[in-house]
């Protein structure tokens, strides 16, 4: 039997009719957005000076930026409850893993009827690269249902491999619940 890739030989990816979705949320519910931007809830979008992601869009020449980023580990320094785990739990990297697929936001007054909206880009539609400078993308290892493959399993802080996100670290602190993983992390920072 083959997986929704398209078989052993990944002749296809099916991406589980996302495009169908994306198009009939356009057209149906965000027609009216000032801006949509398009992320999986394992991701995060950061810019360098704070800006929200909508923002940005909306300033754009185009209407449309698009960002990548990295992946982020699975290594902490204290393993938080797998039922538990969260975002906030996780701020290293790899600096030699492949950078993570870009994402992007647009604002659908500006988007072209032809164009399609699809998971990584926006088909038919120009995208503003200097508007995305500044934008970075982070994809978290542990936050996963393993629906594909089992990325979400803890793994031993590297001083080695693993390099503490700064600027990551200073994003999740926004999201303080009294749980202090971030904060925790200055002091026992890997490299």
């Amino acid at each position: 039997m083959g997986t929704p890739e398209g078989g052993d030989q990944v002749i296809w990816d099916s991406d589980y009719a996302e495009y169908g979705v994306l198009e009939h949320a356009r057209h149906r519910f965000l027609s009216t957005a000032r801006a949509v931007v398009s992320l999986d809830i394992d991701e995060l979008v950061l810019t360098k000076d704070g800006s929200s992601i909508f923002d940005i869009v909306q300033r754009s020449d185009t209407g449309h930026v698009r960002f990548d980023g990295r992946w982020i580990e699975n290594a902490t320094s204290t393993e938080p409850d797998p039922a538990r785990r969260r975002h906030k739990h996780y701020f290293y990297y790899d600096e030699d893993e492949p950078l993570a697929q870009h994402k992007w936001a647009v604002v659908p007054a500006r988007c072209p009827t032809a164009a399609q909206w699809r998971i990584h880009d926006v088909l038919g539609m120009d995208e503003d690269p200097l508007a995305a400078e500044g934008v970075t993308l982070r994809h978290f290892k542990a936050i996963n249902t393993n629906w594909k493959t089992e990325r979400w399993k803890p793994e031993p802080l590297d001083p080695e491999r693993h390099r503490l996100d700064e600027q990551l670290m200073i994003w999740l602190a926004m999201f303080d619940d009294g749980d202090k993983p971030a904060s925790e992390a200055r002091t026992n920072s890997a490299g």
